[in-house]
């Protein structure tokens, strides 16, 4: 550019060639013809109406989520409470996820998605987790 533009306030606008920055080091690219076959699972978060199940509304998502606040909210720890309080916040926080667990049980065998004997073994499974947790001091 000339000087007259540069007096002016004008910028020179930059060299198109060169990159600002680090250049992007993670793409490689696939140099074997090799095709691969990959199943598609399309994943849906907090979409209830393609749910299974459904028989009490979906109410262990609900309670998921507020697992997830409370383990949350145990791991910044504000306002500062005790190891003592923090343990049975601990405790709450795997019992709610426990009870989750089993609404699930209980939904899957009212919709009809598993068997009568699949829903024993599977509450007997998670009421098994409970007691042992439980007297594990979790």
């Amino acid at each position: 550019m000339s000087k007259s533009l540069q007096r002016e306030g004008r910028r020179k606008p930059p060299p198109k060639n060169k990159t600002k920055g680090l250049l992007n080091m993670g793409t490689i690219i696939q140099k074997n013809k090799k095709k691969y076959t990959r199943l598609k699972v399309g994943k849906q978060y907090h979409c209830k109406e393609s749910m299974s199940g459904g028989h009490f509304d979906h109410c262990q998502s609900i309670l998921l989520d507020k697992v997830g606040q409370l383990k949350e909210e145990i791991r910044l720890n504000k306002p500062e409470y005790s190891s003592n309080t923090l343990d049975w916040l601990k405790g709450i926080e795997f019992y709610m996820s426990c009870v989750a667990e089993m609404i699930d049980e209980a939904d899957w065998l009212f919709s009809g998605n598993i068997t009568e004997e699949s829903f024993v073994e599977g509450a007997s499974d998670k009421r098994r987790k409970m007691l042992k947790g439980r007297t594990d001091g979790n």
